[in-house]
């Protein structure tokens, strides 16, 4: 090991002591950082173009996660299309579904004969009346669904459409980075660096679409009722059914 390697580990090995040991040169070290890592006045008025490429580098953070904010939703909403496809189509077949235990109650009731083969099984009374309570359960509660999944469709849309402006939006002040950063120059005056300093924080302000805001969940967005189970409610119910056409 050559004596310059030597000194370099022992010269190393110091500041990492007095890092942690030394309060005077631990602030010695945060302040170099930090003049190195911030965009001071200063700072800005001697390296004009390396923060505007920094804000280019800002905005495209920003863009690349409002670009997987984008494919999130657009995930939610082929879901949710889904779902409210599904819900329907379970629907109807649920309504066909309660017209025939119905009939095949009715009859089983006139005919006085118990248990009923429904669909190649045999079913008593009781099992047959669950059956129908189960459907008309079901019905009601993909009835529900639909409004509530037809809501949930339209707000994603609608944080979609925001998103993609937000978007748009980046586009716009990349470009009048761009421009700016074309047209620098080099030991800029304090009124140069503030206006350069707040056209910066213009385009790295706010958009329409928080991107830090928390990632959706479809499960926040619906919301299911639970059926009443009690036994009287039930048999109420169980009649109700039967009176309908």
């Amino acid at each position: 090991m050559t004596s310059a390697i030597r000194m370099g580990m022992v010269s190393l090995g110091v500041g990492t002591v007095l890092f942690f040991l030394s309060p005077w040169f631990r602030t010695n070290v945060k302040e170099a950082v930090k003049e190195v890592t911030e965009w001071t006045p200063e700072r800005i008025a001697k390296h004009p173009d390396l923060y505007l490429k920094w804000a280019q580098d800002e905005l495209d953070r920003t863009e690349g996660k409002l670009k997987g904010r984008l494919v999130e939703l657009q995930q939610h909403r082929t879901k949710l299309t889904r779902d409210r496809d599904l819900a329907i189509s379970t629907q109807d077949r649920c309504v066909a579904q309660l017209k025939n235990l119905k009939q095949a109650y009715q009859q089983a009731t006139q005919s006085v004969i118990w248990p009923v083969v429904y669909q190649g099984d045999s079913l008593s009374e009781e099992q047959l009346k669950q059956l129908i309570l189960g459907a008309d359960t079901r019905i009601k509660q993909l009835a529900a669904d639909q409004p509530l999944l037809t809501k949930a469709l339209q707000q994603i849309t609608s944080q979609k459409q925001t998103c993609e402006a937000s978007l748009e939006q980046i586009r716009e002040r990349r470009q009048e980075l761009s421009r700016k950063l074309s047209h620098v120059q080099l030991e800029m005056s304090l009124k140069e660096v503030t206006e350069l300093h707040g056209n910066v924080e213009s385009a790295l302000g706010a958009l329409d679409f928080d991107v830090d805001s928390k990632p959706l969940s479809i499960d926040d967005l619906l919301r299911r009722d639970q059926a009443d189970s009690q036994s009287a409610r039930e048999e109420e119910r169980f009649r109700a059914i039967m009176q309908k056409d």
